[in-house]
């Protein structure tokens, strides 16, 4: 239970933030309200096979929620403005193009994680932290 009041607040904060900033102008949408504090909650649980520390569980919650929700949006939706820019046109559509070269250096620091991850996970709790 402390996982998940511990874990998960970093998603609260975040969902609530999103609320406020976003909710005005696309409206309130449920999904993406409980989203925020459901992926911390699920990257918490992570984070605490590998460790007790409550701060470092709360902070891989809400870094992971963040990275992984952007890294969706980005890569899924690319010339969809979202929130405050949502049905506003695009002013500088050149950068959909020039932002295409950094992916693959995107794509390395995702690959480097999750490598990273399977070689804590393998090798217990005390592994790279």
């Amino acid at each position: 239970m402390i996982v998940f009041v511990i874990g998960s607040i970093g998603g609260w904060i975040s969902a609530f933030g999103g609320a406020w900033k976003d909710a005005p102008l696309e409206g309130f949408q449920i999904f993406k309200f409980f989203r925020s504090p459901a992926f911390a909650f699920g990257f918490s649980l992570l984070a605490a096979m590998l460790t007790d520390n409550f701060l470092f569980i709360t902070l891989c919650g809400i870094g992971y929620t963040i990275a992984t929700i952007e890294t969706y949006k980005t890569f899924f939706f690319p010339s969809k403005p979202r929130g405050k820019f949502a049905g506003k046109p695009i002013d500088f559509p050149e950068m959909l193009q020039r932002r295409q070269r950094y992916v693959p250096v995107f794509v390395s620091i995702w690959v480097a994680i999750l490598i990273l991850a399977f070689m804590a996970y393998s090798s217990g709790p005390q592994g790279l932290i």
